[in-house]
């Protein structure tokens, strides 16, 4: 027989406290990322067009509405990356998602990024052609739509700049 008992309620402020000291720990620069497959940022060369969505995968103790942050974070992908000559296209075989995990605890946000350049076939598998991501956190205040997401267009002006540099 058990001596003691723990509720669900009475462990999860235990494995909140887990998220963020691991999160902490893992990041030892502002924004920590990868890029995937290495070197096949040269599936970017020639394109300027792109449909271009954000996602929310997770959103956990997050103050503000999804519904509403991501609309606003839509807005600002897009306008981020009309800033280095990318536009949006909607229904185009070149597809941009940034995706947003986070969750909240008193005083910041945890959070993940990752950006994936998809190619669509309408009649076979869609093609993961290139993807970088990372982790970070802000306290709650700088945790912002606009801030999100041009770290996401961040992760992509990167790359995209190294393969379409005009020489004029």
């Amino acid at each position: 027989m058990l001596s003691h008992s723990h509720s669900a309620s009475s462990t999860f402020p235990q494995y909140k406290a887990m998220l963020f000291a691991l999160a902490t720990f893992m990041i030892t620069s502002p924004v920590h990322a990868q890029v995937f497959p290495p070197g096949n940022g040269i599936s970017l060369s020639g394109k300027s067009r792109f449909d271009q969505y954000v996602e929310i995968r997770d959103w956990q103790d997050m103050e503000v509405a999804q519904g509403d942050f991501r609309l606003n974070a839509q807005r600002a992908f897009e306008s981020a990356l009309e800033t280095i000559g990318v536009r949006r296209q909607p229904s185009s075989v070149d597809y941009l998602v940034c995706s947003i995990q986070a969750i909240s605890d008193d005083n910041q946000v945890a959070y993940a990024l990752a950006l994936e350049y998809w190619e669509k076939h309408s009649t076979d598998v869609h093609v993961l052609q290139w993807k970088s991501d990372g982790m970070n956190f802000l306290a709650k205040p700088a945790f912002q739509p606009a801030t999100v997401a041009e770290q996401c267009a961040d992760y992509f002006s990167q790359e995209w700049l190294k393969w379409n540099m005009s020489d004029s």
